[in-house]
């Protein structure tokens, strides 16, 4: 089996302390703005895009490399590689994707009660620190 591979973005405000969780309704769970690499994208831009999509907000690399690299077997099967950017919000965006989700500003402080799966609160356990690092 190969490997499938996503990224996506811990995206912040940093003035007001706050990471974009995004609710995906068919789901019903929340999690960190994230999706699969398409043919031809690095993965840092597969991050910038899947975040600029699901957030309509324009996206702005704070590292060029993952700070954080996630291996998971999602319920269907697939081997994930999951690399995780970090990034701030740039204003809105006139990004016209419909793979948008609702989008929350969550307090540092309240991240981790919010997230719905235990992948990704052990994940944010590993980077809470370093993104911490980021506010102003």
């Amino acid at each position: 089996m190969s490997k499938v591979l996503k990224a996506g973005c811990f995206f912040l405000r940093p003035k007001e302390h706050t990471i974009a969780i995004v609710y995906r309704e068919q789901q019903q769970d929340y999690s960190f703005p994230k999706g699969h690499l398409e043919e031809g994208e690095s993965l840092l831009e597969c991050a910038i895009r899947e975040t600029e999509e699901e957030t309509k907000r324009k996206c702005i690399l704070l590292e060029e490399k993952p700070i954080y690299l996630e291996n998971y077997i999602t319920p269907g099967g697939e081997d994930v590689e999951m690399h995780y950017f970090l990034a701030k919000d740039g204003g809105e965006s006139d990004n016209s994707s419909l793979d948008t989700h609702p989008t929350i500003w969550v307090p540092y402080e309240e991240v981790m009660d919010l997230l719905s799966y235990d992948g990704l609160k052990t994940v944010w356990k590993n980077v809470e620190t370093k993104v911490k690092d980021y506010f102003e």
